[in-house]
């Protein structure tokens, strides 16, 4: 995944929001948050059955993403997106 203008932009956005409602109230950022990780593993797990890996790397990636999902997301997008096969 690439970032571009446009998604930087709308990550700054919705961390602004998101502290916005860390000062009005505590619970709805924790359940934002919460709400946010989700799609981006979803997103995650959708890249990675999209996209083209050498050998195994495809079931291990769903694997790490499915057993250690918090940790997944962040080694996915350090790690997992140099291993793809390029075009």
């Amino acid at each position: 995944m690439e970032w571009s203008t446009k998604d930087f932009a709308l990550s700054v956005v919705i961390i602004s929001v998101m502290a916005v409602l860390a000062l009005l109230a505590p619970k709805v950022l924790v359940v934002s948050v919460v709400i946010l990780w989700i799609i981006l593993w979803v997103i995650a797990i959708i890249d990675v059955l999209k996209s083209e890996f050498t050998g195994s790397n495809k079931i291990v990636w769903i694997l790490v993403l499915i057993l250690i999902p918090i940790i997944g997301v962040i080694a996915y997008s350090l790690i997992g997106e140099k291993q793809k096969v390029k075009e």
